[in-house]
């Protein structure tokens, strides 16, 4: 257990510094890792963070379409696929 513990931190340390000082490249779209979603279909508080920022970025910069991987109780009204995020975010007052 001890050996395969040094080989993953040796991974580690070996690997990080590659992640740190690539370059960030341009992408089809930004993913926002999901989270709680409340019965009534509102967005937990660190849901509706993620979604704060990524909102922000797209607005700041011209981010690519935003993807959230969460989904809401089935008794809450979806957009139709495809609408884009401002839209989206705009209509639950998300600023």
């Amino acid at each position: 257990m001890m050996i395969l513990a040094a080989l993953v931190l040796m991974a580690a340390i070996a690997l990080a510094p590659t992640g740190l000082m690539t370059d960030a490249r341009h992408a089809d779209v930004a993913v926002v890792l999901g989270n709680k979603v409340e019965p009534g279909g509102q967005p937990s508080p660190r849901l509706a963070a993620r979604l704060d920022r990524a909102y922000n970025c797209y607005a700041a910069s011209g981010y690519p379409p935003i993807a959230s991987s969460w989904t809401a109780p089935a008794s809450t009204p979806q957009p139709p696929l495809g609408t884009p995020a401002p839209t989206i975010l705009a209509a639950e007052n998300v600023s």
